[in-house]
């Protein structure tokens, strides 16, 4: 049987996804500003990471932990439920299963704590 990550698409899949996800949140009127200044190869790679852990938790995750990255940047709830909303068009785009787009959202859901009102 496949695992989450080889059903997701592999690093590639991940890549795809995280890549347009950037897009999506650099030009979202509620989230760009979230954007400026930050390098974006260096979020893609951080964010493919995090994502690639989360599916393998052998794999390794070298970034900061969610709850330091996103101290100080004070994301509301409903700026993470605009995140979700995105991640799930681009999962369903990209054609993945219901249960990989309700994994997607539910693992950013999970961090919700450590990525909003900080």
């Amino acid at each position: 049987m496949a695992t989450m990550l080889e059903r997701f698409g592999g690093e590639s899949g991940v890549s795809g996804f995280i890549d347009a996800l950037y897009g999506a949140m650099s030009v979202h009127p509620q989230l760009s500003k979230y954007m400026t200044g930050v390098n974006p190869e260096a979020f893609k790679l951080y964010m493919k990471q995090w994502w690639v852990h989360a599916m393998d938790p052998a794999q390794p995750y070298i970034g900061r932990d969610l709850h330091t990255v996103h101290t100080g940047l004070h994301i509301a709830d409903s700026e993470l439920d605009v995140v979700k909303s995105i991640s799930e068009e681009i999962a369903t785009r990209f054609g993945l299963a219901e249960d990989l787009v309700a994994f997607a959202t539910g693992l950013m859901e999970g961090q919700r704590s450590n990525i909003t009102n900080l």
